[in-house]
């Protein structure tokens, strides 16, 4: 790109900064000098038009263009800028930087001429499938009357499917490929424990949002599953993934093979508790709301904070929580198949006949569970 940024960082807001992106666009102007380097980081890490960034920094600064001058320092940033030649070329023959994600905390940003680090770039089946899962979402939420919502819209109210019962299960999906694109992944083994336990604050902040009533504040939800469903299928996709750390074909079927033996066996181990396991009190394979073992797991250890329109069970408990993993690690097997070297239309009938294979199986299995 003609411009990189190093941007070395102790953190988590960071992250959070590329939603917010073109608000930071707008404060780099006030806030690039001194202390707040840290905020001129954020803004021309994921600005639109890098040039633009620059030439703010060459006016607020002085900075004159030599590569790798130092420009700033905050009490957890460096910013380094590098600025190219090229900056009065047309914006569409720059390549945009990688995105903060991808970035290693100790790594650089690699020169133009270095040959040997490809450019990371966009998934965009992943991002299109993101988008429409997230206009879906909204839909679901936001159905207009909910005295006169379509059927589609809702919920089954316990046993079925409809397609809003899909869309978190999709998100899950999403982020089972996303492990297999992001360096992250295989990187510090804290970035991903450190990344779930902010997953798992925001899910218990949004929880209690307003009053957070103590008696009554629900932990399970959706983001403390998605939380704890990253943090699984990220550690055994580390601890299965090749030891030499090389990815051909041969070992990407192998890792993905391995995978499925996971997600298949955590799938029957939790068909094997609901159905084989009796809760005190009750009978074995009981698949009701509340007398499933499921649900008196979750009364046992969460007791008042679940979800409040039940109160004796939540959508997110912890037993559900071990097939959710599985569907986490179907993610993965799929974002390997993606980034091997089969032609694209061979990619995508393989995803589709599995994705069909799969669907056949549950709905047979679904007649007696």
């Amino acid at each position: 790109p003609v411009v990189r940024l190093l941007i070395i960082s102790d953190t988590v807001l960071m992250g959070a900064a590329g939603l917010l992106g073109p608000i930071f666009a707008l404060f780099i102007e006030n806030f690039i000098e001194g202390g707040d380097a840290a905020v001129a980081g954020m803004a021309a890490g994921i600005a639109a038009d890098p040039c633009a960034v620059v030439r703010v920094v060459q006016g607020r600064v002085g900075f004159a263009g030599t590569s790798g001058q130092q420009i700033g320092q905050g009490s957890h940033v460096t910013v380094v800028a590098l600025r190219g030649t090229d900056c009065n070329r047309p914006a569409h023959g720059r390549r945009a930087p990688p995105s903060f994600f991808s970035r290693r905390k100790t790594a650089s940003w690699p020169s133009q001429e270095d040959e040997t680090v490809k450019t990371p770039t966009r998934l965009m089946s992943l991002d299109a499938f993101r988008g429409l899962t997230m206009a879906a979402m909204v839909i679901v939420n936001n159905p207009g009357d909910w005295g006169h919502a379509y059927a589609p819209l809702l919920h089954a109210e316990w046993n079925g499917c409809t397609p809003t019962d899909l869309i978190f299960p999709y998100f899950l999906f999403i982020v089972g490929v996303s492990l297999t694109l992001s360096r992250g992944t295989m990187g510090n083994p804290w970035q991903v424990v450190k990344r779930s336990f902010v997953i798992l604050g925001l899910g218990l902040f949004l929880a209690g949002f307003p009053r957070f009533p103590l008696e009554t504040w629900r932990i399970p939800g959706v983001l403390a599953r998605i939380a704890v469903c990253y943090l699984a299928a990220a550690f055994l996709f580390r601890a299965t993934a090749p030891a030499d750390g090389i990815w051909d074909d041969r070992k990407r079927r192998s890792h993905a093979l391995t995978l499925g033996a996971w997600a298949i066996g955590l799938t029957l181990a939790y068909w094997a508790v609901m159905m084989l396991v009796p809760p005190p009190g009750g009978v074995a394979g009981d698949l009701t709301a509340a007398g499933n073992i499921g649900a008196f797991i979750d009364r046992t250890v969460f007791g008042r904070h679940v979800w409040s329109q039940s109160k004796t069970w939540d959508p997110e408990g912890l037993l559900s929580t071990v097939p959710a993993i599985a569907t986490t690690l179907l993610g993965a097997i799929a974002g390997l198949w993606l980034g091997s070297s089969a032609e694209p239309r061979r990619k995508v009938y393989g995803l589709l006949v599995a994705g069909l294979v799969a669907t056949a199986v549950g709905w047979v299995w679904g007649f007696s569970f």
